[in-house]
């Protein structure tokens, strides 16, 4: 940065270099020293108390030096690096959009700074303003035209502004214009990845033929050879070069057998499909073979398509060498073939006979010389999943146990009789079982991992906790569960706040979930560094991925997941504020006792409230203790306090700050859509309601949980009869291409007669007549309970979330609520989550 108002030569500029000079060293109390002087020898001058704002920024006092950036402005409205800094700052609190306005406001003053230009179109297409990125390039292009990332940053922009034939043209122009001896200065690898850009851009304009020109003309430019050969072989294809695309394919499998993309483009390249003769389509294979002997996809991939009469010996001829080998991923490998019901019964015949055979002879077929005795354990571990996977628990965990006393000693034999125990609902038992493979084996760490998600699953917090913390480094002074954050292990975080939702501890769970949830918006700025990066090192295929990866990391399962929990935990707390159900409870308590019943009560509540209030000043007192004897480097990855979070005074506009990122995008659960709904709805934005209405029938038009939904959207349309005529004109528009239906009367009587039938219907039936008026919870809740015992076919995900949604309502009566878990827990004997709770309190809390 340069003062464009101090006379070079002058003292005063040579003062304000020294100063620049010393902010680059991090020389910030030397450079503040320096701007103080620089002040009494000009006072309120502009840039010099915009630079001292920026050192203020380097020592971390960003309040500080936003108050001078605003200050310097004043000063000096028109100076370019008063609003240059003032960006900077904003960049720095990650407050693009401002920052992107400061910049604009910077260039305004003087269009000719390139560093201001090029901060501003890092700013553009961090915020994917592709038309202004575009712009700001060619404006780079168009004063400094020898530099290539100008030349790849406008046809990049062009690209992403859909422009691909302006970036076909851009991008043949610049390698057109580099002669043979600038191309020998050029990086190789950066003039691979330009070539073969370009070839994706013809592709993406539909023109393979140029595509593959391209490929072609520079194959000896071209150091991704692999890539190449691919791209080649799918662009003969899609131009019926069908005999090429072989000869590429084949070289390919050569190289690399155990890839399932190969063998699929040389189906297409044979003209192979679902219809072809099985001995034809076999050949590939059986060519592969016989080159590659050990080329295991080879084996795997003809029982997707062999029918029935020949899928046994096929599947032997597969599975057999790999049992004999002791591979533990063997069933997970053939689990896809359960999809064709023939096939599911010949894996099971085939689990059944393998086994029976090794128990009676000690080999596959009851020929032949006897197999060592560890066969026989991964024989029994390969039919205990397939018992597990259609559903006969009792016979898998038999068939499993027998295993375990053969070999005690083999961890993969543990770690399936957890996940038995898990699907028969003993999840205390599953997190035992997982925790003694966990001690055979204390150096696996993904062994660890799924014990303590088991022992989360199980309500064990803080075994939970202490497990997965054995794998924490304690060099770099942070506790476990600190440093699990600093490794943003998203797993970790989200199996703590659902296990500590379950148990009602609603600040510690919300203070993991915005973990989660600074997890992905450091995710998101992460990628600020390498707009400029990645343009400069030509790395255009790579950087064009990192783009529509960082877009869409939102829609990961783990974000929906803990957006949606948040969202309903803030939906919760304004509904019901922190300390509600607790005063109610204890009022009915207090109801049913005589006076002096009610006096002792009272003062034992006294005594065990100065008790709580005095181990949390001890807590407080240690937390405090350990973070100063931790020092600084704990602060930046402190969990949010849970206690302020429970506090929090706009709990609607918290839900939304978890949902609004996942909005923006492509709808991908009816979940996260329908508790925007409840936000929306607890706003009375209609409009907005609509839209997440819309977006959850996009993803799933019969999902039952819209249902409701649906109701209390057309009851509150209905019950609001001052909307603007546009408003309901665009609602009925909307709505018809939804329902047919808008009577909810008639809505409600057609799914009547689909709660005999499916638990989550009954439980929308009964949720929209409340919310209808037409019924209280209470008597709601019995007929779920109802419907619970009639339904034939109901899961225990169902039941458990008809439960938990009774449970939660503070409406239902606690002997309603307990017809309910009766009717689960008999539904599902020996269920942890249906089991008799230990006190009164549990079982309406």
């Amino acid at each position: 940065m340069v003062s464009r108002t101090l006379t070079p030569g002058s003292k005063e500029a040579g003062q304000f270099k020294r100063m620049m000079r010393q902010y680059d060293n991090k020389q910030y109390k030397l450079a503040i020293k320096t701007a103080d002087n620089l002040l009494t020898m000009i006072p309120n001058h502009g840039e010099t108390v915009s630079v001292k704002a920026l050192i203020y920024s380097g020592l971390g006092r960003m309040d500080d030096a936003f108050e001078l950036a605003k200050q310097a402005i004043r000063l000096d409205i028109s100076s370019c690096l008063c609003w240059h800094v003032y960006g900077i700052l904003y960049r720095m609190d990650k407050n693009y959009e401002q920052a992107q306005r400061c910049f604009a406001s910077a260039l305004r003053q003087e269009q000719s700074n390139l560093s201001v230009r090029r901060d501003l179109a890092a700013l553009q297409i961090q915020c994917r303003d592709y038309e202004g990125f575009r712009e700001s390039y060619l404006k780079m292009l168009e004063s400094k035209g020898g530099l290539s990332a100008n030349w790849l940053g406008y046809a990049f922009g062009q690209y992403l502004d859909g422009d691909i034939p302006g970036s076909i043209e851009t991008i043949t122009s610049f390698l057109k214009h580099t002669t043979e001896d600038e191309r020998s200065n050029t990086e190789r690898y950066e003039r691979s990845e330009i070539i073969m850009f370009l070839g994706f851009l013809y592709e993406s304009s539909n023109d393979v033929e140029a595509a593959l020109r391209v490929l072609e003309t520079n194959e000896a430019d071209i150091t991704d050879v692999r890539g190449m050969h691919e791209r080649k072989a799918q662009y003969f294809l899609k131009l019926g070069k069908l005999s090429e695309a072989q000869a590429i394919l084949e070289r390919l499998l050569k190289e690399n057998p155990e890839n399932e993309l190969y063998f699929t483009l040389l189906e297409q390249a044979h003209g192979f499909d679902d219809s072809t003769q099985f001995e034809e389509r076999m050949s590939i294979y059986k060519g592969v073979l016989a080159l590659q002997p050990k080329a295991n996809l080879a084996r795997r991939l003809p029982l997707n398509f062999a029918p029935i009469e020949v899928f046994p010996q096929l599947l032997k001829d597969y599975a057999l060498p790999m049992m004999k080998k002791g591979v533990p991923p063997l069933f997970a490998l053939l689990k896809p073939l359960y999809a064709d019901a023939a096939k599911g019964e010949a894996l099971g015949a085939f689990a059944q006979e393998t086994a029976d055979n090794l128990k009676k002879n000690g080999t596959f077929n009851g020929e032949g010389e006897s197999l060592s005795p560890a066969v026989l354990v991964w024989g029994l571990h390969f039919l205990a999943q397939h018992l597990d996977y259609t559903g006969k628990y009792a016979a898998a965990l038999e068939t499993i146990s027998d295993a375990i006393e053969h070999t005690p000693t083999v961890v993969e034999l543990y770690m399936i009789k957890a996940k038995i125990l898990k699907h028969m609902g003993r999840l205390t038992e599953a997190a035992e079982a997982l925790d003694t493979a966990r001690q055979l084996d204390t150096a696996d760490r993904f062994i660890n991992s799924k014990c303590a998600k088991y022992m989360f699953r199980a309500g064990q917090v803080e075994q939970a906790v202490e497990t997965a913390g054995l794998f924490a480094r304690e060099t770099r002074n942070l506790e476990p569960v600190l440093y699990l954050k600093e490794m943003q292990c998203a797993w970790f975080e989200l199996e703590f706040a659902q296990a500590a939702y379950n148990k009602r501890d609603i600040g510690e769970a919300l203070s993991k979930l915005y973990a989660i949830k600074e997890n992905f918006e450091q995710v998101s700025n992460d990628q600020f560094d390498f707009h400029a990066y990645c343009l400069r090192k030509a790395n255009l295929g790579a950087y064009r991925r990192l783009l529509d990866h960082t877009v869409n990391g939102y829609r990961h399962p783990d974000f929906i997941k803990a957006a949606t929990l948040a969202a309903k935990i803030f939906t919760r707390l304004y509904d019901v504020p922190p300390g509600t159900e607790e005063k109610l409870a204890q009022e009915a308590l207090l109801a049913a006792m005589t006076e002096s019943e009610r006096k002792k009560y009272i003062s034992k509540q006294r005594k065990a409230q100065r008790k709580a209030e005095a181990e949390a000043q001890q807590k407080t007192a240690k937390d405090k203790a350990s973070k100063q004897a931790a020092g600084k480097k704990n602060q930046n990855v402190e969990f949010k306090d849970p206690t302020e979070l429970l506090e929090t005074k706009a709990p609607l506009d918290d839900a939304l700050a978890f949902l609004k990122p996942a909005l923006q995008l492509a709808p991908v659960s009816v979940g996260l859509e329908l508790a925007a709904f409840e936000v929306y709805f607890r706003k009375s934005q209609v409009m907005l309601m609509l839209k997440s209405l819309k977006r959850a029938y996009a993803v799933d038009a019969s999902a039952p949980e819209i249902h409701v939904a649906l109701v209390k959207f057309l009851k509150y349309v209905k019950d609001n009869t001052e909307l603007a005529a546009p408003v309901k004109t665009v609602i009925d528009q909307e709505l018809a291409s939804m329902t047919s239906e808008q009577d909810t009367a008639k809505l409600q009587a057609s799914i009547r007669t689909k709660t005999d039938e499916s638990v989550p219907y009954a439980l929308a039936y009964w949720q929209a007549a409340v919310a209808l008026g037409n019924d209280d919870a209470t008597s709601a809740a019995n007929g779920i309970a109802m419907a619970i015992s009639q339904v034939s076919n109901a899961t225990a995900k169902q039941c458990a979330t008809a439960f938990e949604t009774v449970k939660l309502n503070i409406d239902v009566s606690a002997e309603a609520k307990e017809a309910v878990r009766k009717a689960c827990a008999a539904k599902f004997p020996g269920f942890d989550i249906f089991a008799q709770p230990a006190s009164a309190s549990e079982a309406t809390s």
